[in-house]
């Protein structure tokens, strides 16, 4: 099993990486020449199944061993407001995700695409009324939780093989802290600016503020997040105002690692999980953005590799190999 990303090479040049959770089996699958130069570098990347996809200048591209393959002219795939994970989700044998309906403008109109398995098979099933962002896109145990519109006052809805509900629930501002979430269950988890959360089924009934799960305030809350088995990975501020990693287990959090010693964000970002192993971009003095890995204890947290360990020498603004649109499968 291995998670595919973009990030610079040892050459400062954009590529498509590959990586397994180890040094030894991290490496370049594709370089920038592949795609002539990095103005012209992938965007979107996605495994789904066996296959490696990624758009570029408004074309489905795909990856077939070291050549690249033109599909089709499709919609941007949206990547959803942060990058806390790729909105790319699976519900009843379909594979779900964000795409803008027009070619010309990113900002045409929102709509839900599914996929058979090959994204050359598209087909929309919902245009959202309004022009919107993506913010999130969940599974829960009957459909997906959709959270879309404007930052200012986003909109949860339910998508089943019904069709798409009413509005659930819809937070202003003063509320939502922006789509920091968990999805514990078959619920998802995600922040309220009173530093409380709140759970969703998406259903009305299942819909309510909790409590009793909180954060000392905002600067504490959680910018990704993973799940092991019954364990939530998260990345938050620590004491030194610093991105760390923590777990939580059952309802206490351990601090895992120390990113950065110093008052500076660690910007972990891209959690995505490999078997007994969890891989993510985080910044080091020193270092730069780069490749982490931990395998849920302190011992065995740290970092995996330094893709671009001259990038902090060289006059090309780049600080580490900055890991990014991280997708596991394919390739």
């Amino acid at each position: 099993d291995k998670i595919y990303f973009l990030g610079y090479n040892n050459q400062g040049e954009l590529a498509i990486l590959q990586s397994d959770g180890t040094q030894a089996g991290t490496s370049e699958r594709l370089s920038s020449s592949t795609w002539a130069g990095n103005n012209n570098a992938p965007r979107d990347l996605v495994g789904l199944d066996s296959l490696l996809y990624f758009t570029r200048n408004n074309y489905l591209w795909q990856v077939r061993q070291d050549t690249l393959v033109k599909l089709k002219e499709v919609p941007r795939l949206y990547r959803g407001y942060s990058n806390l994970s790729l909105p790319i989700q699976a519900f009843d044998g379909y594979h779900y995700f964000y795409g803008d309906g027009g070619l010309s403008s990113l900002y045409d109109s929102l709509r839900l695409y599914r996929t058979n398995g090959q994204l050359e098979n598209l087909e929309e099933v919902y245009t959202f009324p309004t022009v919107g962002d993506a913010i999130s896109l969940y599974p829960v145990a009957h459909g997906l939780i959709t959270i879309t519109g404007s930052f200012n006052n986003p909109d949860l809805q339910l998508y089943t093989s019904s069709g798409m509900s009413d509005s659930v629930v819809s937070l202003n501002y003063s509320q939502y802290t922006g789509p920091y979430s968990v999805t514990q269950d078959s619920v998802v988890v995600f922040g309220l600016n009173s530093f409380t959360t709140m759970r969703s089924d998406g259903t009305h009934s299942g819909t309510y503020i909790t409590p009793n799960f909180r954060w000392i305030n905002y600067k504490n809350w959680p910018q990704d997040h993973a799940r092991i088995g019954n364990d939530i990975y998260l990345s938050g501020s620590g004491i030194s105002s610093a991105d760390e990693l923590y777990r939580m287990r059952g309802g206490s959090k351990e601090l895992l690692d120390e990113i950065d010693e110093t008052p500076v964000k660690s910007f972990i970002r891209e959690m995505t999980l490999l078997p007994n192993k969890l891989v993510f971009s985080a910044m080091s003095k020193g270092i730069g953005q780069e490749l982490w890995v931990s395998d849920g204890s302190p011992a065995g947290s740290g970092l995996l590799s330094n893709l671009y360990p001259d990038s902090l020498n060289n006059s090309d603004n780049v600080d580490g190999s900055y890991p990014a649109m991280f997708t596991a499968g394919g390739g």
